[in-house]
């Protein structure tokens, strides 16, 4: 997990399991923010949080027989099915002193087995046959809470974790790493699909924080 500067009062925080409260998102995901927001004055602070993590399999999809007695059974297409945990934390520390605002990218590592992977190495081929996928790096956000004209705390606070599955890396036939359809450019790119399917299951989960590379 990526480390936060430690304050200089105690805080506390907020937030409901598994739930967001319903106000609008609002994200800082790039740049810094304004210095005379960070004036060493205690005040609201925002922390939000995400990762992914999950495993996948390859299967290949068969053609239906027909009535011919002599076909020899065929493979339509291949595909990678994943599945993917998402969490997101997003939590206020309230009367709280930090020296800046931190933005953090997630940083994601794969491990591939079988046929077009790299034994004993991460990150440096296509999906091969089966793996896991981990978060090395922790995406992060650290600055002050934005608030209404009353004061009140308008960023969305509360915890979500939720699991699904995604077919990517779809190729045609029989599943053949010669065939050139699982390379590492292949994975970097459904990584940001899966990214992007993390915010329909957790809705504060921010590809934009996810590094790809």
């Amino acid at each position: 997990m990526t480390s936060i500067p430690e304050p200089t009062v105690p805080v506390g925080g907020g937030g409901t399991a598994n739930s967001f409260n319903p106000v609008p998102p609002l994200l800082m995901v790039s740049g810094s923010c304004d210095a005379s927001a960070v004036s060493g004055t205690p005040q609201d602070w925002l922390v939000h949080k995400q990762d992914f993590n999950g495993m996948y399999q390859r299967n290949n999809v068969w053609r239906d027989c027909d009535s011919r007695m002599s076909q020899t059974p065929t493979v339509s297409y291949n595909y990678i099915d994943a599945r993917i945990n998402v969490s997101v934390d997003r939590r206020i520390l309230y009367n709280t002193t930090f020296s800046a605002c931190n933005i953090t990218t997630q940083k994601i590592n794969w491990t591939a087995s079988g046929s077009c992977s790299t034994p004993g190495g991460a990150n440096t081929s296509g999906w091969g046959e089966n793996g896991k996928i981990n978060t090395s790096g922790t995406g992060l956000i650290l600055r002050p809470a934005r608030k209404g004209a009353a004061g009140n705390i308008l960023d969305v606070t509360g915890y979500c974790s939720q699991s699904f599955n995604l077919e990517v890396n779809n190729s045609p036939g029989y599943y053949i790493c010669s065939a050139g359809f699982d390379t590492k450019s292949d994975v970097i790119s459904d990584l940001g699909r899966i990214a992007n399917e993390c915010n329909n299951y957790c809705t504060e989960y921010d590809a934009n924080l996810l590094e790809l590379t």
